[in-house]
């Protein structure tokens, strides 16, 4: 039995990683936002992209004209903190479009 569990592998995060991301460490603003579509395609339930987006720490407001910002930071120290942008159009409680941005902010 040691031998077998000896075999196994998971290399679900280095294929997400080399996926996502590019060689510098920074996010594949293209790539990442075609995951997302694909993902939360038009008409999805808009409720799930917003779980998506808390899972991850981020979060999500209201905006005017049907619209939807959500921002997730994935890494930071004192003083900075690189973030995706996410502006999502509604179509009433469905997904209509994503919009990504990959940014930093510092003080």
């Amino acid at each position: 039995m040691v031998l077998l569990g000896g075999c196994a592998h998971d290399r679900r995060g280095l294929v997400a990683t080399k996926t996502l991301l590019n060689a510098d460490g920074t996010f594949d603003e293209v790539t990442f936002g075609a995951a997302l579509r694909a993902k939360f395609p038009e008409g999805s339930p808009l409720e799930n992209l917003r779980r998506y987006v808390r899972d991850i720490k981020g979060e999500c407001n209201e905006r005017d004209g049907g619209q939807i910002r959500c921002e997730i930071p994935y890494r930071g120290g004192i003083c900075w903190v690189q973030m995706i942008g996410l502006d999502v159009e509604t179509e009433g409680p469905a997904v209509k479009d994503i919009d990504v941005q990959i940014g930093g902010l510092g003080c």
